[in-house]
């Protein structure tokens, strides 16, 4: 939840009432969301890159 507050903006109000909270609240979640699926797509997509390099068997003849 830290991470969160401070990290995607969440600590200081840009409007005030319980709709301003709620949409900013929305958008923190939103963009730690984005940026949790863009670093397992950067995983995964390492991850068989580096798996098809060394996977393939040379062919000899």
């Amino acid at each position: 939840m830290d991470e969160l507050k401070h990290g995607h903006g969440y600590d200081v109000a840009t409007s005030s009432g319980l709709l301003g909270m709620k949409m900013q609240g929305s958008m923190a979640i939103s963009q730690a969301n984005i940026e949790v699926s863009r670093l397992k797509s950067v995983r995964q997509y390492n991850y068989f890159r580096q798996k098809k390099k060394t996977s393939i068997p040379k062919m000899q003849g």
